[in-house]
Formats: C-alpha cells, structure tokens, sequence
C-alpha cells in the first residue's frame, strides 16, 4: 500500500494524469456489524463489542461527514456563484452531498 501512496503522490506533484480507464474503483456498502462471524448468530447482536462495531460506526460516520462538508461548499458555491456554468457545478456538489444521505 505504501508504494501505491507514493506513486499516486508522484504523478500528483509533477501534474501527470491519471488514466481513469486503467484505475481501480472503490465501491462502499453498508453491511450489519455481525454479518460474517463464526459465533455470532444475530446480523444485529445486542451485545455492542460483536462484531464489526467500530468499523461500522466509523465508516458511516466519515460518510456523514463527507456529505456535510459537501453541502456546505455546495450552498456557499451557490450563493456567490456569478455565472450559470458556475451554478450548474455548485449543483452538482450539492446533488452529491443529498446522495450521500440516501
């Protein structure tokens, strides 16, 4: 993982593209904290320190997070937008932000 972080940070700092068409994707879902575990009978255990506890509160917090801040730069954009191209971008932003509450 490190020699990825470095040639990512690389191309980055000497303004290289990146082929999208060649980068991997990422794809985040949401599952229960007891899906997957041997003795853990419920998908939802009443006992908090099953399963994948931490994981999950923190992966859905910093999802949160994200679609805060992008609401919160979508607003702004939008309020001090001058042109309409500007406005169409600033939508976009708070088009993900509300995507992120779904």
């Amino acid at each position: 993982m490190d020699e990825f972080i470095k040639s990512i940070n690389a191309q980055v700092s000497i303004g290289a593209s990146v082929n999208m068409q060649n980068s991997k994707k990422v794809t985040f879902f949401s599952f229960q904290r007891g899906v997957g575990l041997r003795g853990v009978t419920e998908v939802w255990p009443q006992n908090h320190e099953e399963g994948y506890t931490d994981l999950f509160a923190k992966t859905h917090v910093a999802f949160a997070e994200l679609a805060l801040a992008a609401a919160a730069l979508g607003a702004l954009w939008l309020a001090y937008a001058p042109t309409p191209t500007q406005m169409f971008f600033a939508r976009s932003v708070t088009g993900i932000a509300g995507a992120g509450w779904v």
